[in-house]
């Protein structure tokens, strides 16, 4: 915050490059206006410093703005970390008052509102306050339900927070990009969650967090580790019908020597695969489920048989290539049925 000095014949600019001093600091810095072109002399302003170099400053410190040995303006840091504020917003310019002005909870709160969803310890250490005074501040806002601690029930270092309208908009736009997905992917059976965490940059147990509650208010289904739109069912085209009939004819015939065709409508193998119809395995590999069902049982006996089995004995036994003979057994091995032991593969025990 900085007001221009009455004296001053002209209005300080947006833009202007000035010499900043702070404590025994002196450095150039551009004063970036964020309400209005200038501020008249004996008026007051906020404004935004781009430094030529770092200053070591605290929130509260006392600064002044200079041309050369001519005194332009004075001021108060309010806040050391800010991101690059938008001229003229009403929402920014109401977050620095009340940083400048409000009580250590309502200035927690403002922060907490530009930087959401963020650990304690990063919202603490940018607040500047005293670690006990912050601590209480935050709790305050929590019980009052303006703080939403995000997958954990007590506050650390690590806990995620967000303030309750902040936690209103991440529901809306995880609901949202969900919906982008499947207006998008008709016939997909939904957006992987790990995809949505992705995109909303939660650690694991905030998302779960987000999930259980979109879950609970009904604006998302879960369903095998997918995100959907409640009720929604993936309905095929007649177009679609035909090349799912097709596919479906092509894999069976094909049987445990199916091709592997990059050129697969991706989008109907994962309809087909939801519907529990196809099984995808690594490299590409896409068969009918009773033909992988078959396939699993047949390297079953053959290890039962012999105590282990090699990809080439297997591949022999189902009558299929070395590349889909290696795609089932990783995927017999991730499923926990069999088990790698240099050459062969074993039954897991237990």
């Amino acid at each position: 915050r900085l007001r221009v000095a009455a004296r001053h014949p002209r209005p300080l600019r947006h833009n202007a490059t000035l010499t900043v001093h702070c404590g025994s600091a002196e450095l150039a810095a551009r004063v970036r206006l964020l309400e209005g072109d200038s501020v008249a002399p004996g008026g007051e302003g906020w404004a935004q410093l781009r430094l030529e170099v770092p200053l070591a400053a605290a929130r509260g410190d006392r600064f002044v703005l200079r041309n050369g040995s001519e005194t332009i303006a004075g001021g108060r840091i309010v806040d050391t970390q800010p991101r690059r504020h938008h001229r003229n917003d009403q929402s920014t310019l109401e977050a620095l008052r009340t940083l400048l002005e409000g009580s250590p909870d309502d200035a927690l709160l403002a922060l907490l509102a530009r930087m959401e969803p963020v650990a304690w310890a990063e919202l603490a250490a940018k607040s500047e306050l005293e670690a006990s005074e912050a601590a209480d501040a935050i709790q305050r806002r929590i019980a009052g339900g303006a703080v939403v601690l995000l997958g954990t029930d007590a506050l650390s270092a690590a806990a995620t927070l967000i303030s309750d309208d902040g936690f209103e908009a991440l529901q809306e736009r995880a609901r949202l990009i969900v919906q982008m997905h499947v207006e998008g992917q008709p016939l997909s059976s939904g957006l992987p969650r790990e995809d949505l965490r992705s995109r909303l940059r939660l650690g694991a147990r905030p998302f779960a967090a987000l999930e259980a509650r979109l879950v609970e208010r009904g604006w998302l289904a879960a369903r095998d580790g997918r995100l959907d739109l409640p009720g929604r069912r993936a309905e095929l085209t007649e177009e679609q019908q035909q090349a799912v009939d097709s596919l479906i004819g092509r894999l069976r015939e094909q049987g445990s020597r199916t091709d592997v065709d990059p050129s697969l409508d991706a989008e109907l193998v994962e309809y087909l695969a939801a519907q529990e119809r196809v099984v995808r395995l690594r490299s590409g590999v896409v068969l009918l489920r009773e033909v992988y069902e078959e396939m699993t049982e047949q390297v079953l006996g053959l290890i039962a048989e012999q105590g282990q089995a090699t990809l080439g004995e297997v591949r022999d036994r189902a009558g299929t290539s070395r590349k889909i003979a290696q795609a089932l057994l990783e995927d017999m091995d991730q499923r926990r049925i069999t088990r790698r032991v240099g050459d062969h593969r074993v039954l897991r025990s237990g």
